[in-house]
């Protein structure tokens, strides 16, 4: 039996979702959207519906894990490959979108990754098969390294290393911040030189650039 449910991504976000999986208040859900899984919280409860909204059509994003009741869509056996494999949440370097992606590495928060771009098809919210998709990758943040959720549907890629861009950052802001320095002692002593040949000629200017040294020198 269907029931809709008012579930809170963010604090900002709240979406509708149907589901015929048990649910209570304050469950955490892993939910489909446009943008791939993520994680949800249960915020209300509708009353049950005598029809199949997904059929109907009326419904596209699926809840295909109750994480704090270990109800899943698809068998556990079948979603878990590796020994050492588990989920992360991931956020979006640029846009902020937040989502669930397998990985089999030793990942913690604040890592910069490289992961698999899940594809939804747009009239059917519903994920897009792997021949379909040609590699699209996206960089982000590591939010939570074990979130309470087994089911994902793309994979973290890699590590980035920032290092070496980090260096090469600070390295850039240091040659900066010199040739700023550089170039203001240069204009410094060209001008002094300019001076020096107008007061060749000159004797008010030879006088001023006289006072203007003694001052500089501390009166010596």
């Amino acid at each position: 039996m269907f029931r809709k449910l008012a579930v809170q991504i963010t604090e900002r976000s709240v979406v509708n979702v149907y589901t015929d999986i048990t649910c209570s208040i304050d469950d955490r859900l892993v939910i489909e959207t446009k943008g791939g899984l993520v994680m949800a919280q249960v915020v209300d409860i509708s009353e049950p519906i005598d029809y199949n909204p997904f059929e109907r059509g009326n419904a596209k994003c699926h809840v295909v894990e109750n994480s704090t009741r270990k109800i899943y869509q698809t068998n556990k056996e079948d979603l878990i490959m590796f020994a050492n494999q588990k989920t992360v949440e991931v956020k979006h370097i640029s846009s902020g979108r937040i989502g669930i992606f397998y990985t089999d590495m030793n990942l913690q928060v604040g890592d910069v990754v490289v992961y698999e771009r899940t594809q939804i098809d747009k009239n059917t919210a519903r994920e897009i098969s792997d021949k379909d998709i040609d590699n699209q990758w996206s960089v982000g943040v590591v939010t939570n390294a074990d979130p309470d959720c087994v089911t994902a549907q793309t994979w973290v890629v890699d590590v980035v290393d920032t290092t070496s861009h980090e260096r090469r950052k600070a390295a850039a802001k240091e040659l900066k911040k010199i040739k700023a320095k550089l170039d203001q002692k240069k204009k410094q002593f060209q001008d002094m030189e300019l001076l020096r040949l107008i007061a060749q000629s000159d004797p008010e200017t030879a006088q001023l650039l006289e006072t203007y040294n003694n001052v500089l020198n501390g009166g010596k």
